[in-house]
């Protein structure tokens, strides 16, 4: 009898620690969700949008997302970092409203979105305008033939340079890498191949080929690395681009390029345009005031806090430190959660006042992964001088309508979540340049161009013949 009590009074202890354990669990859980809310409300420049405008509501977003993680969690005695992400990004997804591709999340080694891209998948199929109608120039498809006629969506032509002369390509934009789709000639459908044209390899920081009558500098990414090896290749880089001549076209090689700090580029763009480097150019202050009128920063203490972390994990330098040290103290010691920005000031560029330079054409080089601070320097190519600005490629990422990021962290699960606090959505750099489309859909260039034709099209647009020689390696990789 007394085994029997005391195997009741063991079983019964064990129950209770078990479920005392998944109490823990779901707890801590519970705990991450509400974090998650705090970061939103506190964090993000859109919530107030989202809520107002597209009724966002966070508190049925993280009780869904919540309910789904315990759902199939079961009776895991292991916080799922995983399996967070996914039920955030799929609630958040559902619920938001718009496209924001600056927010991500973070469980494994890289932030994701669930938000759907636009990707370009190229046929070899060509055709010519003959006054608003199209027909076939060349195919690889033995059943559609020279001079058919295109009877489909016209927004799927796209312009290119091919056979030495201006053609259109059919390239179907997807959300995903497709190898066969459709097509329709003489009113006829048919099914096609096509593909996706892959990615641009870089191995070095900045690449550098001059021929005579241009100047090839790829950057692989827009990041500062503070060391003196990366400072001496940034001086190269500035030295190069002030003593450019003037008469030279410059092709700008930004595939690949997912971004980082935007002022690398803007510093780097005014000596191609200006006569002064980004260091003398004592107008900077009117000239980014113009840039970023328009926009709106949100400003926490969650968000201040955030840029010191930043800072710090940067090595930033003494003097930024001292500012964002002061910042959090001031938060501190009266919290406050507000926007500031400039009302737009209605300029469609920028002032040049005599200080105009390049007399040739900047041909940016641009795909799938060209991102965020990459795409703002596009951006800010077209304020200087939009007709001098020529992009050549795949439509980019699409990651430009919000901006400066920070990373927060959930205390239980270590997950992190990354929200922008600038929105450029209405800003001088977005809302008067004719070739972006929004997140996820990027910048759409006024040549479609996969990598094979790359070559051949930059000699058409810059009658250069030495690029052969000078840059075959690079541009055609």
């Amino acid at each position: 009898m007394y085994k029997k009590v005391l195997s009741c009074v063991l079983a019964i202890s064990l129950a209770f620690c078990i479920s005392a354990k998944e109490k823990s669990i779901k707890q801590q859980i519970h705990e991450d969700f509400l974090y998650f809310k705090e970061c939103i409300t506190q964090a993000y420049v859109n919530y107030d949008e989202a809520k107002k405008d597209y009724g966002f509501d966070i508190d049925d977003c993280i009780k869904e997302a919540e309910k789904m993680y315990l759902k199939k969690s079961g009776r895991s005695k292991e916080i799922d970092r995983v399996l967070i992400s996914y039920c955030i990004n799929t609630y958040f997804y559902d619920h938001l409203g718009f496209v924001d591709e600056h927010f991500g999340i973070k469980a494994q080694s890289d932030f994701v979105n669930y938000f759907d891209r636009n990707y370009a998948n190229f046929t070899n199929i060509f055709f010519e305008k003959k006054d608003d109608d199209f027909f076939v120039y060349s195919s690889d498809e033995l059943k559609i033939r020279k001079n058919d006629k295109y009877t489909g969506n016209q927004d799927s032509l796209k312009k290119c340079i091919h056979d030495g002369k201006i053609l259109y390509r059919y390239i179907v934009m997807d959300k995903s890498d497709l190898t066969e789709t459709e097509i329709s000639i003489n009113g006829n459908t048919y099914k096609i191949k096509c593909f996706f044209d892959g990615y641009a390899n870089k191995e070095d920081w900045f690449t550098f080929k001059e021929t005579d009558k241009s100047l090839y500098f790829a950057l692989k990414d827009c990041m500062y690395i503070p060391d003196a090896l990366h400072q001496e290749e940034y001086n190269k880089i500035t030295e190069q681009l002030i003593s450019i001549s003037p008469e030279k076209n410059i092709i700008l090689d930004l595939r690949s390029n997912m971004g980082g700090d935007k002022h690398l580029l803007e510093e780097l763009l005014i000596p191609m345009f200006y006569k002064v480097e980004y260091k003398d150019f004592n107008n900077y202050n009117t000239l980014s005031n113009i840039v970023y009128s328009g926009s709106k920063t949100l400003n926490s203490l969650m968000i201040s806090e955030a840029k010191l972390k930043n800072a710090l994990k940067y090595n930033y330098s003494l003097e930024s430190m001292a500012y964002f040290k002061n910042e959090v103290e001031e938060q501190k010691k009266n919290p406050k959660r507000y926007y500031s920005g400039l009302e737009n000031l209605g300029y469609n560029f920028l002032p040049q006042n005599g200080n105009e330079k390049l007399n040739g054409t900047l041909y940016i080089l641009l795909d799938r992964s060209t991102a965020s601070a990459a795409e703002h320097g596009i951006a800010f190519s077209y304020l200087f001088n939009r007709d001098k600005v020529v992009l050549i490629g795949t439509n980019s990422c699409g990651a430009l309508e919000s901006g400066e990021a920070y990373t927060y962290t959930l205390p239980n699960s270590k997950v992190e979540i990354e929200l922008p606090s600038r929105d450029y959505r209405k800003s001088t750099l977005l809302i008067n340049n004719p070739h972006w489309n929004g997140d996820s859909k990027g910048f759409y260039p006024d040549y479609w161009t996969s990598k094979d034709e790359l070559l051949q099209t930059l000699q058409f647009l810059t009658d250069d013949d030495s690029l052969a020689e000078a840059y075959r390696s690079f541009v055609g990789s």
